[in-house]
């Protein structure tokens, strides 16, 4: 049962017990009326800025699609906020917006290029970007966290008015690219290892540092994340959730879809209720008719479910294809560290 059933099954169960005298055919009708407003809910609006490569549609995917690829509409309507596009687009002279469809119901998913990308006019990118704040129920503002530029970022938010930044939700990507790099993230544990965690500590301080002389009164907290490892997910989902009004979580918690940190952990470091409820997810999997497809199909459903940032590393030359495709078939297990140095972390992060 899902959280949105279970409220619903709560709601009318204190509502039976408080009110017996209520015929039922009175209750069926609040609750087709109850079911009609809910079915009618506007979906959910987000935004996501960030310039070109910071890992906007892979943090889309892994928050509310675990990996599923995204599937994209295009609307002919001239009216601004329902004009459909990929995501991933630039603004030039009309709003572009996704309708998203994931797990639980759609999303509507602005995609907002860097203030300081180029087009034809800043003025009237501004001028998009307060249309759109003003609209939303969260935006995300992504950064790059290999990148350790923040002055061309603060004066980007200098543009905009305060009051369109209190829904608003800043974000490091990448972290484990962060020094010593992704050589030293503990795979076998889909860890930082403990000089890499004080520094992305310590990079995150300083972004929040540098956000704060801007906003002096933004009240939020900057997370840091890796989509493509399905690091501190959680944290990132619960901090959007912040920045959405009252009222309106419920509709942003029913699409929430987190791709799974553990399915990248070695299964041997895992605490035995976790383990033995994966094996027999796994068990419950192998049960299940075998869907034979060809090698080619293989090679396809692979590259198809690749998020851009993985397809251009892929597609970066001849050789780095090859390597990719001598690889897809053979599992990682590879370890830089013993399992007691990483064992009983996961509270910490996940």
């Amino acid at each position: 049962m899902g959280l949105l059933d279970g409220a619903k099954k709560a709601f009318l169960n204190a509502l039976r017990e408080e009110n017996p005298e209520i015929p039922q055919a009175d209750m069926d009708l609040l609750l087709a009326q109850l079911e009609d407003k809910l079915a009618n809910e506007p979906a959910p609006r987000i935004a996501l800025i960030g310039e070109t490569g910071v890992g906007k549609s892979s943090t889309l995917n892994a928050l509310f699609n675990a990996g599923q690829a995204v599937s994209h509409t295009v609307a002919c309507t001239q009216e601004a906020a329902e004009i459909r596009v990929p995501l991933g687009s630039i603004f030039v002279d009309r709003l572009h917006v996704d309708s998203v469809e994931v797990t639980s119901g759609d999303l509507v998913v602005y995609d907002m290029p860097g203030l300081n990308e180029s087009l034809q006019s800043q003025s009237h990118h501004l001028g998009v970007y307060e249309d759109v704040l003003s609209r939303v129920d969260v935006a995300l503002w992504i950064l790059d966290g290999s990148n350790r530029a923040m002055g061309a970022i603060q004066d980007e938010i200098r543009k905009l008015d305060p009051r369109l930044t209190e829904r608003m939700v800043f974000a490091l990507n990448k972290v484990d690219a962060i020094f010593p790099g992704e050589t030293a993230w503990i795979d076998v544990a889909n860890l930082p290892s403990e000089e890499q965690e004080a520094n992305i500590d310590e990079r995150l301080a300083d972004v929040e540092a540098k956000v704060r002389e801007t906003l002096p009164d933004w009240a939020g907290a900057v997370i840091g994340y890796s989509a493509a490892r399905r690091y501190k997910l959680p944290q990132l989902f619960a901090a959007m959730l912040d920045g959405v009004s009252r009222e309106r979580r419920w509709v942003l918690t029913e699409r929430k879809d987190l791709a799974d940190f553990l399915a990248l952990v070695d299964p041997r470091l895992l605490p035995d209720d976790v383990a033995q409820r994966r094996a027999e997810e796994a068990a419950s999997r192998a049960a299940r008719p075998v869907v034979h497809e060809t090698p080619a199909e293989r090679r396809h459903r692979l590259l198809t479910s690749l998020s851009p940032e993985e397809f251009q590393r892929v597609a970066a030359s001849p050789e780095a294809l090859a390597d990719w495709l001598a690889n897809i078939d053979v599992p990682d297990t590879g370890s830089k560290t013993s399992s007691e140095a990483t064992h009983g972390r996961w509270d910490h992060h996940v």
